[in-house]
């Protein structure tokens, strides 16, 4: 399988067939079609405190800007999607947050709450598209891995 994203001079390279990256036009509507209550939407805003007052204090506090930068990157995973062939590490950053999120979406969707779930054999598109978000989530932190904080290339 060919690598979707190497490190070089100024971020990450990306090499998506027009095919991946229609797909990967779908996440962001995938992520904007959740409905407050939807055991998706919840593995997006964990308890946080065990008491419901400071959970509640905790989501009054800090919803507004956890709402603002998921906008935000998902904004910009969209722009980039189109045809974007080289990613600045804060678009890579952005991708890593909308790649992860999609697939909490996707695992609660599918009913998956452990560790360790297999694709089934007779598995629908939605667990397909579960592993190769996977795929390009270990691609995206290890061609990341590669770049130095300045965002060059490691030497």
């Amino acid at each position: 399988m060919k690598v979707p994203f190497r490190a070089v001079a100024g971020g990450l390279e990306v090499d998506l067939a027009e095919t991946e990256r229609a797909m990967l036009r779908r996440i962001p509507d995938l992520l904007g079609s959740l409905e407050e209550g939807e055991a998706a939407a919840q593995r997006l805003a964990p308890v946080a405190y065990q008491d419901p007052e400071e959970d509640a204090e905790f989501r009054r506090l800090v919803s507004g800007d956890m709402s603002s930068g998921r906008t935000t990157d998902r904004s910009g995973f969209a722009s980039s999607i189109i045809d974007a062939r080289v990613l600045s590490s804060e678009q890579a950053q952005a991708w890593l947050r909308v790649l992860g999120e999609a697939r909490l979406v996707l695992g609660a969707r599918l009913g998956i709450a452990e560790d360790g779930w297999q694709i089934p054999s007779d598995a629908s598109s939605e667990f397909a598209l579960l592993g190769y978000l996977g795929f390009l989530l270990e691609e995206l932190v290890d061609a990341l891995s590669q770049l130095d904080f300045a965002g060059g290339l490691q030497s």
